[in-house]
């Protein structure tokens, strides 16, 4: 189908068709059944300031990527993280908060390529909370990376043994914990610990759960964060 999204070596086809049947889909059914994303920027994927460039821009981003790596996993793995992040940055529409979110689904896959234990762009809603929790008036110079690894590494005894446990139950119904395609999976059940990458996530929760404690309600797609789902931490064990 025209709509697909062409191969990255191909040279004949753009992302135009793509995206006019997505965009018509988003017409019909409402942006949220094409799109997710919690950040404003998704609100207008559709819209003219972005549109098709996004996609134009970030296909670029990926082909030139793959093209720094020599197209193979260890050309990405000698490239690193730090180098990875530079990359991305130089394109429009890759701010800290998107690339993030690239490293989070990356990570999986690469771990040795991408590890947000090496380093992790911190989106502003994560740097507030942050702020928060460490208590900290003045934020200037603050290296968020280097404060959430050790956030990540000085978890108290007890509750990293509770963690621990909880991420493996967890990992048991984890249809990818053994899987080969994605090792960064297999290396976190394994080591039981969270990542810097954990905590940045954890630090944007932490400000949604401010305001939803000041609104008085929870927004529908908590769910995933409900306290019965995540048994294994509960303060009474």
């Amino acid at each position: 189908s025209a709509a697909r999204l062409p191969a990255l070596g191909d040279e004949r086809h753009d992302v135009g068709a793509m995206y006019e049947h997505l965009a018509g889909l988003a017409e019909r059914h409402g942006r949220g059944a094409v799109l997710s994303g919690d950040g404003q920027s998704v609100k207008f994927r559709f819209d003219g300031a972005q549109g098709v460039e996004v996609l134009r821009s970030w296909r670029r981003c990926v082909r030139e990527l793959v093209g720094l790596a020599g197209g193979t996993r260890e050309g990405l793995q000698a490239l690193g993280t730090k180098r990875i992040y530079e990359h991305f940055k130089t394109f429009p529409w890759l701010g800290c908060l998107t690339i993030k979110e690239i490293f989070c689904y990356l990570y999986p896959a690469h771990p040795r390529s991408i590890d947000v234990n090496v380093y992790v762009p911190v989106g502003s809603g994560a740097q507030r909370g942050g702020q928060a929790v460490l208590g900290l008036r003045d934020v200037g110079g603050v290296d968020w990376h280097k404060e959430f690894l050790n956030m990540a590494r000085s978890v108290p005894d007890r509750l990293a043994q509770q963690l621990t446990e909880a991420i493996r139950a967890r990992s048991r119904s984890c249809p990818f914990a053994d899987d080969d395609r994605v090792p960064g999976v297999r290396q976190q059940v394994a080591s039981g610990r969270p990542t810097a990458g954990d905590v940045e996530v954890c630090m944007c929760f932490f400000m949604n759960y401010l305001r939803a404690k000041h609104r008085g309600s929870v927004p529908k797609g908590w769910t995933m964060l409900q306290r019965s789902l995540w048994s294994e931490t509960s303060a009474d064990r």
